[in-house]
């Protein structure tokens, strides 16, 4: 499973146990495609889809949105865990799927768009997207 290799901290995992059926809580489905055995990004494209427009038009990632992402319900973005997660993923099924799209607002996070992720993180993802794009 392509995102198995994506660490979790004990409070990122906790997050899991708050799912809502009747809206999208950005980090649980975070924490739910990392530690699906079976995931399919064919699955989960139209929300990967849907979270970067989040990224590359408004600018910020609510912690939770209306079912089919389309209102957010918080005023509140997510954490900046939440934030280096959804990055790592948008890196991981890039480059698996060649989705430059996604690897594109990677960039786009790692350069501050949404605020500033730890500088080791930044500098080791623009690297990890350089050598893949270098390769292709």
């Amino acid at each position: 499973m392509i995102l198995k290799n994506i660490n979790l901290s004990p409070e990122f995992i906790s997050k899991k146990l708050k799912k809502d059926d009747k809206s999208f809580l950005v980090e649980a489905y975070l924490n739910e495609i990392i530690t699906k055995d079976n995931f399919e990004f064919k699955n989960e494209k139209n929300y990967l889809d849907k979270l970067v427009k989040k990224v590359d038009v408004f600018k910020e990632v609510s912690v939770r949105y209306s079912k089919d992402l389309q209102v957010p319900l918080a005023e509140e973005t997510i954490s900046t865990e939440g934030l280096l997660i959804l990055t790592k993923v948008f890196v991981e099924c890039g480059k698996t799927y060649k989705d430059f799209k996604l690897l594109n607002s990677a960039l786009k996070i790692c350069d501050g768009i949404l605020g500033q992720l730890p500088k080791k993180d930044t500098l080791d993802i623009k690297k990890e997207i350089t050598e893949f794009l270098g390769n292709v």
